[in-house]
């Protein structure tokens, strides 16, 4: 029996049967389960025939175009409480963001890919995760979606803002643990924006010393950010010491070289550890 005929007898058997197990096609087949599976591999990749998602023990079903909804009812027969539950869920709301699914019902979608489908869009230069019943179409979809825009404008606001905070947050614990380290005790603090201020007293052999140790997050550092510092730094009668990864100007460096001399100390981030 050849190839073609091999293929035509699958065919014709699951036009009469429907969506069919692999053990069964083998007997129409009449080889081995090596070779049967590599021919209905061969008709799978030709679109022939398509095979599932979901597996029953360790096998998928295999089914023609058109058969979908036949497939269905043969796996939902086995799905679990929980899984026809998830279906019964999308078959309402028809269309779900992952970001609203608990990550138990993620993991049970990825068993439910017959039924509900993953898209990705991209939305504010981010991927997400859409979940669809296998019904909705493109113009249903595209009008569900418009409905989560507005959320997801502001979870795309929040998570950005938050992760802003945690950078800060992070610099701000580098800044303190770098005190703590060279001895320094912090008598006042204050953060704000892009800026950390901290008073700190050092002990050394000479007495009791207090250096004005600031961080700043700018790209550029000017002339005003620094006789700003300089104003602040003779009130107090102390040490200025700069954090910063800013590239100063021009005419900051003229100031610097011109007010401050030996009473500042600049590093950059990478020199105060983490």
């Amino acid at each position: 029996m050849g190839m073609d005929e091999i293929q035509a007898r699958v065919i014709s058997y699951l036009m009469a049967k429907g969506p069919s197990l692999p053990v069964e096609l083998c007997k129409i087949i009449g080889t081995d389960t090596l070779t049967s599976n590599a021919i209905l591999s061969s008709l799978v990749a030709s679109n022939k025939i398509k095979k599932s998602y979901r597996r029953i023990g360790s096998s998928n079903f295999y089914y023609l175009p058109g058969q979908e909804e036949m497939l269905r009812r043969k796996i939902y027969e086995s799905l679990n409480e929980m899984e026809r539950g998830l279906i019964e869920k999308f078959r309402i709301e028809r269309v779900i963001p992952e970001y609203k699914l608990t990550p138990n019902e993620v993991e049970f979608l990825h068993g439910l890919m017959d039924f509900i489908e993953p898209i990705v869009m991209k939305v504010n230069d981010r991927d997400i995760f859409f979940w669809k019943f296998h019904s909705v179409g493109e113009a249903e979809f595209q009008e569900k979606v418009k409905g989560f825009m507005e959320e997801l404008k502001r979870i795309a606001i929040e998570t950005k803002a938050s992760k802003e905070e945690v950078g800060k947050e992070d610099i701000i614990g580098r800044v303190e643990k770098f005190i703590q380290r060279i001895g320094g005790k912090i008598i006042e603090e204050k953060c704000k924006g892009k800026e950390g201020k901290f008073m700190v007293e050092i002990q050394t052999a000479f007495g009791e010393l207090e250096v004005l140790v600031v961080y700043k997050d700018k790209k550029r550092i000017d002339e005003k950010d620094l006789s700003v510092l300089y104003a602040e730094m003779m009130k107090r009668k102390s040490l200025l010491l700069l954090i910063t990864n800013g590239k100063f100007t021009k005419e900051a460096e003229e100031f610097l070289q011109k007010n401050f001399g030996k009473w500042i100390k600049i590093l950059r981030l990478d020199e105060i550890g983490n």
